[in-house]
């Protein structure tokens, strides 16, 4: 029978829940809370300052996670993609392309009359080119080359081909039409299983194509012609109608018109004689207005005013022009000769009056001559003007009269050369289509013929294994995603935070046996040591010593994680029990390697004493008191007035006490020893169970009154959820001292760092797994 409590039990109790106990311990807010397990120091692990772009980086690593962690998968889709088109590429059957190169040209429009050459090319027209795709694939292209190559009699042994049609859609299922781009090249494609089959099929199909266009174009230009030749011969009558109607026209109304094959008017002779006309009587009123000026002027003055206005009036008289400056001579002596002092009756004054006299007598009969001249002239030129405008207002009369009855034959005269100028040139038109026609036509022109393919061409290795790749990539990675999404079990802490709103305890790597089975696995003890440390951080004070780990469902290691917390207790000191209350399914003894003959089940149902029932284990300070045997009603003994009993004696006695139960789901046991303990721990198997019954084990513990503590993630794979390496990462602090050989004084110890927990973790005992 263990000993009760002892007095470094109870002192170590009473330094780890002091605040300078938790420093001591090196697990206190600022040491154990940044490593990211406490209750309060968990969040800051990993959302600190940098949350941003730690939750990005987060978000990637996720992604992460899913590969890795569906890599199986995604390796078995991707390698079932690539063989699968590895197989069906080698079985493909062989094709060989031919190909043909046909330069093209619109077919020639119907000849017109009033264009200028042929509005011909694929560049006028974006449709052409689709258009000769579909002609090319035609039953009427297509026939002519399966009856050449005899292709329906060839077929229908190899491939059971019975009519033209069944041949026709073969071949225009192996034909192939692109073209080439920014030219008016077209190129013809023929896929075969035998080569020399494809070459003839291409050359055969583009030769009919050229025949065919050449053929079309020759009907074309030949009914273009005859249409021409008939509008021609219609234009020619119509010529001869307007030449004789002209005639007609011009005979009645009695019109001379030297140029009947011109546009110019007959008329237009006498418009040209009526302007001139018009201009001679304007002249002769400007003429006959400058002398009836002057006449005026010259009767007006007289004397010395009229030999001063002779210049001004511009009349050149040679005489008057001669006598005149010496008349001005003699009248400027004779006023200097007065005013020098002579007198009237001087001889120089004499002699100078004299000669004036002489010259002014001159003059004046001059003047007189001049001014009988002008009259004359005057007279004349009005007579003559007079008739000019009667000759002038007689052949606007005339014109008029001309005006009227030629308008008919000017119409007329219109009319036969405009139909002439279009019989001229529809002739020149019609020659030189006639000598078109002549000329060879090629609209289509073969300039590279088909040979035999030297080797296949479908199917395309490389292409389809480089498809294969991409295409297995992405349905492996699409199902590995398709079945991360559809898996709602707990994949992270975040998962069960959120769910739960309570701290996750430890996480305890896949694989780690039992503690006191493997007591050289140092490190493995390190995962419960963070739990031990939580759970006597986070209970509320040293008198909760009753705990119990639940789970909602077998086999999520419910017991096997309290058996190693209950040996890691022990070693830190505590006087630990454990106490198998999974009467249904009890694991415990077997896990220690002792017997289940008597134990909580006599407890309960009989009077016997519990330190006759209590068995001390091989491990120091942890004790164990088995299930026995299972009574009738399990539930009934466990909500009994014994256990409250039981429950109080070992609370004084031990330090720390371990009840294992049932999956609280589906079972009453465990919500029984819940509601009668103190703490509860829940048990979560990494990416078991789905998330939602997390839930209904929080609901189950909460609705009888239970305390739950915390959360332990277990059985977490840290090969694959590299998130959880942080968590783990204590393998690589641990060391093993060894010994080396041939040391002095028996050699020094070494340290070698121990193996990672997911890759030489030693499986534990067969029987020993939890079974719940």
């Amino acid at each position: 029978m263990p000993e009760r409590k002892s007095s470094k039990s109870v002192a170590r109790r009473s330094a780890g829940y002091g605040a300078a106990g938790h420093g001591a311990a090196g697990y206190g807010a600022a040491g154990y809370g940044a490593a990211g397990y406490g209750a309060a120091g968990y969040g800051a692990a990993g959302y600190g300052a940098n949350g941003a772009v730690q939750e990005s980086k987060l978000h990637f690593l996720d992604y992460w996670r899913v590969i890795r962690l569906r890599l199986p998968i995604i390796i078995l889709a991707f390698l079932l993609v690539v063989v699968t088109a590895g197989v069906t590429t080698y079985f493909m059957p062989r094709q060989y392309e031919s190909n043909v190169i046909i330069e093209v040209e619109q077919n020639e429009q119907k000849i017109r009359i009033f264009t200028d050459g042929y509005q011909g090319g694929m560049g006028m027209d974006p449709r052409f080119a689709t258009t000769q795709f579909q002609i090319i694939q035609r039953k009427e292209m297509l026939y002519p080359v399966i009856d050449s190559m005899k292709l329906l009699e060839r077929w229908s042994a190899e491939f059971g081909i019975r009519s033209r049609e069944q041949a026709y859609f073969m071949l225009r299922s192996m034909i192939d039409v692109r073209e080439v781009r920014n030219t008016n090249l077209l190129q013809i494609s023929v896929e075969s299983t035998d080569p020399q089959e494809a070459s003839d099929l291409a050359n055969s199909i583009a030769q009919e194509y050229q025949r065919k266009r050449i053929e079309d174009q020759q009907k074309l230009l030949s009914g273009s012609l005859a249409t021409l030749e008939d509008e021609v011969a219609k234009q020619r009558a119509k010529v001869q109608e307007a030449n004789e109607e002209m005639g007609r026209i011009r005979t009645e109304l009695g019109i001379t018109d030297l140029n009947p094959d011109s546009l110019e008017d007959p008329m237009q002779s006498q418009e040209t004689v009526l302007q001139q006309q018009e201009a001679r009587v304007s002249e002769a009123r400007m003429m006959a207005s400058n002398l009836r000026t002057k006449y005026i002027e010259i009767e007006k003055l007289s004397g010395d005013e009229l030999m001063r206005s002779l210049p001004t009036l511009e009349i050149q008289d040679q005489t008057v022009v001669a006598i005149l400056p010496q008349y001005q001579e003699i009248s400027s002596e004779l006023a200097r000769a007065l005013q020098s002092g002579l007198g009237p009756r001087h001889p120089t004054i004499l002699s100078l009056a004299a000669k004036k006299a002489t010259y002014e007598q001159q003059l004046s009969d001059q003047v007189n001559s001049i001014r009988r001249t002008l009259a004359a002239n005057l007279e004349i030129t009005e007579r003559s003007l007079k008739k000019m405008e009667e000759e002038l207002d007689k052949a606007r009369e005339d014109q008029r009269n001309s005006k009227t009855d030629g308008a008919a034959y000017a119409r007329a005269k219109n009319n036969y050369i405009q139909a002439k100028r279009v019989l001229e040139a529809a002739e020149l038109r019609l020659s030189t289509e006639t000598m078109q026609r002549s000329m060879p036509m090629n609209p289509a022109r073969i300039w590279e013929k088909a040979e035999p393919s030297s080797g296949p061409s479908k199917p395309k290795v490389l292409l389809n294994m480089a498809l294969a790749v991409a295409v297995g990539l992405i349905v492996g990675l699409g199902l590995a995603f398709f079945l991360e999404y559809l898996d709602t079990s707990v994949k992270t802490m975040e998962d069960v935070e959120n769910y739960l709103q309570v701290p996750v305890l430890a996480v305890v790597p896949k694989n780690i046996s039992l503690i006191h089975a493997n007591p050289e696995a140092v490190a493995d003890v390190e995962a419960y040591r963070i739990l031990r440390t939580n759970l006597e951080f986070n209970r509320p004070s040293a008198e909760h010593n009753t705990v119990t780990c639940v789970s909602g469902g077998a086999g999520e290691g419910k017991s096997t994680t309290l058996n190693n917390l209950a040996h890691t207790f022990a070693q830190g000191g505590y006087n630990t029990l454990i106490v198998d209350a999974d009467m249904r399914r009890p694991s415990q003894h077997r896990m220690l390697g002792m017997t289940n003959d008597f134990g909580l089940s006599d407890f309960l149902t009989t009077d016997i004493d519990l330190e006759e029932l209590v068995k001390a284990t091989s491990a120091p300070n942890l004790s164990l008191l088995p299930s026995g045997k299972m009574p009738f009603d399990a539930v009934g003994v466990l909500n009994s007035q014994r256990m409250v009993d039981l429950v109080a004696q070992v609370k004084s006695r031990y330090d720390i006490i371990f009840f294992d139960s049932p999956p609280i789901l589906g079972l009453s046991d465990a919500s029984v020893l819940v509601r009668a303990l103190d703490l509860t721990i829940i048990v979560v198997q990494h990416r078991r169970f789905p998330r939602a019954m997390l839930q209904r084990v929080k609901q189950a513990v909460q609705s009888v009154g239970g305390n739950i503590l915390g959360v332990v993630l277990n059985n977490v794979d840290v090969r694959h959820d590299q998130y959880y390496e942080y968590y783990t990462n204590y393998y690589n602090y641990y060391y093993t001292p060894n010994k080396a050989k041939g040391g002095v004084n028996g050699g020094a110890a070494t340290e070698t760092k121990a193996p990672a927990p997911a890759r030489s973790r030693r499986p534990a005992k067969a029987g020993l797994e939890d079974e719940y």
